[in-house]
């Protein structure tokens, strides 16, 4: 067995682009909490409503844990790593882009689903 060894730039590389992502997960699962008086104001949230949006991400996140496990065994982390970041950015940018707290929900759900790629399966599995 050859034991491979990334080169020193392209380990740096590897290593900030997970960096980057896992604080962008940690960013978007906290972005409730910062925006809570943004949200109540414009959609005249209750803490409960305030509250199931942070469940959402949660509910998205765990709702792929173990079918993220059978996609990268099936095709490969390349493409399901990039396909669940693009869920992440279309979250992201239907939760700017809702006009009312059901489309707020669904966009975080969405986020969690994408923020999944980030576990250390998929990081494992490269």
């Amino acid at each position: 067995m050859d034991n491979y060894i990334l080169p020193r730039k392209q380990a740096i590389t590897v290593f900030f682009a997970f960096a980057f992502g896992y604080f962008l997960s940690c960013m978007l699962r906290a972005i409730t909490a910062t925006l809570s008086p943004v949200l109540t104001l414009e959609f005249d949230l209750m803490a409960a409503d305030l509250g199931l949006l942070a469940g959402g991400y949660f509910l998205g996140f765990a709702s792929m844990q173990i079918p993220l496990g059978y996609l990268l065994d099936k095709f490969g982390p390349k493409k399901i790593v990039s396909s669940f970041l693009l869920i992440a950015f279309i979250g992201t940018v239907s939760f700017a882009l809702a006009q009312s707290f059901s489309g707020l929900l669904v966009s975080r759900i969405l986020i969690g689903v994408g923020a999944e790629r980030l576990s250390n399966g998929a990081i494992n599995r490269l």
